[in-house]
């Protein structure tokens, strides 16, 4: 995926770079890399991307799974509960 693809899919699913870096497990930083080309999307995040646009995953599941397969991720742990996270 390009980083017009990417920009584009975005676009179409009404979703902000930030957005895409929440349920990637990423930094902003890193999502805004994409969007401008400094750093090529990877493949796996196209292959979500386009899966999420399709309605064949919801955004929250795969949050949660990948919060689960990626434990070094930026995110914070409050009060017994990943924060930014709904009960799913």
């Amino acid at each position: 995926m390009t980083c017009d693809q990417y920009r584009k899919v975005l676009a179409r699913m009404g979703l902000r770079q930030i957005d895409v870096s929440w349920i990637m497990g990423v930094t902003g930083r890193t999502g805004q890399r994409w969007a401008n080309g400094s750093t090529p999307v990877p493949q796996a995040v196209g292959l979500i991307l386009l899966a999420l646009e399709q309605d064949r995953i919801s955004a929250l599941w795969l949050r949660k799974h990948i919060k689960d397969a990626i434990p070094y991720s930026h995110n914070k742990w409050r009060g017994g509960k990943w924060w930014g996270m709904e009960d799913t």
